[in-house]
This record gives C-alpha cells, structure tokens and sequence, in this order.
C-alpha cells in the first residue's frame, strides 16, 4: 500500500489507479475472509469439533489467496518486480519476485488443492465419489 502512495507512473501515485485500487480493495476484503476462517476453525477446535473439510476449504483459499497477491504485486510493479533480493533497483528488496516464485508451492505442499477440494465436496457438500 505505501508503495502504490509513493511511486508515480505518468506523473500521479499509483493509488490514484482506479483499477489498482479496486484490485487491493478486492485483496483486503479477502484477507479479512482468510482471518475469518482461521477464527473459525479455533472456535472449532476448543469446541472438539472436527475441522476436517473446514480446514481444506481454508487452505485452498488461503494458498490461492497468496497466489493472487503476488500477481498483484508483480503487476503493480511492473517488470522491476521480477527483480531478486540483492538487486540495487528490486522493489521492497525482492519481496515481491520471492512471493510470486513460492506462492505456487502452498497449493501443492500439505495436500494439493484439487485433493482439498475433493474433501471438501465429499465431507463438506455431501457429494459422490467421482
């Protein structure tokens, strides 16, 4: 957010972007969802509720979250955000090119998406085998 206030592209901050604006709107509304979620499964756990299929729907959305972030910043940065840390011209050293290389690994690691969303279906909605 600081780095859409101070850097300028044709002479205006880049929050004066509607659709750069719009977009972290959009990501704020999502990580609040992404608290809630985490809010809800403690609730659940000092109840001695079982988490099962909340706990997949959670992290598919959370890894995909993290996903869309990165996107954003690497769109908000433009190609300097393809810079590593280290390089004397990478925004937020770097930061950005590291979430955007690893954020691909969340979706795998701790049991794919597409194996979370199969829980969730089954458990969660009820649904057939396919």
């Amino acid at each position: 957010m600081k780095h859409t206030r101070e850097v300028k592209r044709n002479g205006r901050p880049l929050s004066d972007d509607r659709t750069i604006r719009q977009k972290l709107a959009q990501l704020a509304i999502e990580i609040e969802i992404s608290r809630l979620f985490g809010s809800r499964l403690i609730w659940m756990l000092e109840k001695g509720m079982s988490t099962y299929y909340e706990a997949s729907m959670a992290k598919v959305f959370v890894t995909e979250l993290e996903q869309r972030q990165a996107n954003m910043g690497m769109q908000i940065l433009g190609l300097h955000g393809q810079l590593k840390r280290g390089s004397a011209w990478a925004p937020l050293d770097g930061e950005i090119e590291d979430a955007y290389r690893y954020s691909v690994m969340g979706t795998i690691g701790g049991g794919s998406n597409e194996l979370q969303r199969m829980i969730t279906a089954i458990a969660g909605l009820g649904l057939p085998r396919g």
